[in-house]
C-alpha cells in the first residue's frame, strides 16, 4: 500500500455517507441524536432548509475519514484488517471520542449524542478499514 487507493477510497466514502442517512434517519438514531443536540423532531419534520449544504460537508468528511483511513493503514504498513483496527483505534479515541466527549460537558448535550457521533464516526472508519484491504 505504497500509494493510496482510490477506488477503495471512493467506496469507502460513499458507503460511509449512505450509512450516514440510515443512521440518522428517524427509525435508528435520527429522533434520539435530535433530542440530544436539543431539537424536537416534529418542529425539523419536512425541514430541508440548509440540507444541501450539509450533505455536500458530509460527503466531504467521509472522503476525508477515508483517505486518512487509507493513508494511515499504508504509512504504518497493517498488513491485516485486525492489525489496522488496532492501528487505528488509539487515534479515534484520543483524537474524535474524547474531545468530542469534553464538548458533551461544556455544550450540556445528552451522552447519547456521543455514542451515536462517536459510533457513526468510527463505523466509517471500519468501513475504510474493509474496503482498504478488499479494493
Amino acid at each position: 500500500m505504497d500509494q493510496l487507493n482510490w477506488l477503495a477510497i471512493g467506496i469507502a466514502a460513499v458507503l460511509h455517507f449512505l450509512l450516514g442517512w440510515l443512521w440518522y434517519s428517524p427509525k435508528v438514531f435520527g429522533k434520539l441524536w435530535m433530542v440530544s443536540i436539543g431539537l424536537d423532531p416534529k418542529d425539523c419534520e419536512g425541514e430541508k432548509k440548509g440540507m444541501a449544504k450539509a450533505m455536500i460537508v458530509c460527503l466531504i468528511s467521509c472522503l476525508l475519514v477515508a483517505i486518512s483511513t487509507v493513508h494511515l493503514i499504508g504509512a504504518f504498513h497493517a498488513v491485516s484488517i485486525k492489525n489496522a483496527i488496532h492501528l487505528l483505534a488509539c487515534p479515534a479515541i484520543g483524537f474524535i471520542a474524547a474531545p468530542i466527549a469534553m464538548g458533551i460537558e461544556f455544550e450540556k448535550r445528552k451522552w447519547n449524542y456521543w455514542w451515536i457521533t462517536t459510533g457513526y464516526i468510527w463505523a466509517g472508519i471500519l468501513i475504510a478499514i474493509v474496503a482498504a484491504f478488499n479494493f
